[in-house]
């Protein structure tokens, strides 16, 4: 409750459900959908329409798909993550900029760390909230956004920023929008943690998931 714009009356709702009426009581005016579904290669098409898409999601699997889905269909999304008391924030646009993948390459779950394990300072999401924000308003109101990511770590309040505008791959899957390969993820969760592991796709795996 202390790090959302959430009240007890909440408990026991759906975030999504809870925003989506705290949006409402704000501006009557606003249009809110909400979806109730996790984000998947079958729906992403949700986001079909949007100008300009807020990355609030917590792995890097939603991330890739948002990334290549933003990339194919020319609509900018701004990244933020936190963890602990590091914040990350850059918009990527397509034909602007360079992509996730093209900066992120094939990083994994594997090196990803866990806010569940290693915990997250509310000024720290205070900051990444922020700094996504800004990013927002600077880009729909048509300002000039720099091709860099911002490290900020909260606790030190050290910032440093990375400019990615070299970093572009010329076979990256994303930037020249080819078709990738859905391939099967098996979720195992243990006292919470959860863990995705990727499967080679073949005829025999598929029939077996099936």
């Amino acid at each position: 409750l202390v790090r959302q714009n959430f009240t007890k009356s909440d408990l026991g709702r759906k975030k999504g459900e809870a925003i989506k009426e705290r949006i409402l009581q704000i501006q009557p005016d606003s249009k809110v959908i909400w979806y109730d579904e996790f984000l998947n290669e079958g729906n992403v098409s949700h986001l079909k329409d949007m100008e300009l898409i807020l990355d609030a999601t917590d792995n890097l699997e939603t991330r890739y798909l948002i990334n290549r889905y933003s990339y194919k269909n020319n609509i900018p999304w701004i990244y933020s993550a936190a963890i602990d008391s590091y914040v990350s924030s850059a918009a990527f646009i397509p034909g602007k900029t360079p992509c996730f993948e093209c900066v992120y390459g094939s990083l994994s779950e594997d090196n990803e760390e866990s806010c569940s394990l290693d915990g997250v300072l509310i000024t720290t999401l205070l900051e990444a909230v922020s700094k996504q924000i800004n990013l927002a308003v600077r880009l729909l109101s048509g300002n000039e956004i720099k091709t860099e990511i911002n490290h900020t770590n909260t606790w030190e309040q050290n910032v440093s920023t990375l400019d990615f505008s070299s970093l572009q791959d010329d076979d990256c899957f994303s930037c020249n929008k080819k078709e990738v390969q859905i391939i099967p993820i098996v979720r195992i969760t243990c006292r919470g943690q959860g863990k995705d592991i990727r499967l080679e796709k073949t005829d025999e795996l598929e029939s077996k998931i099936s």
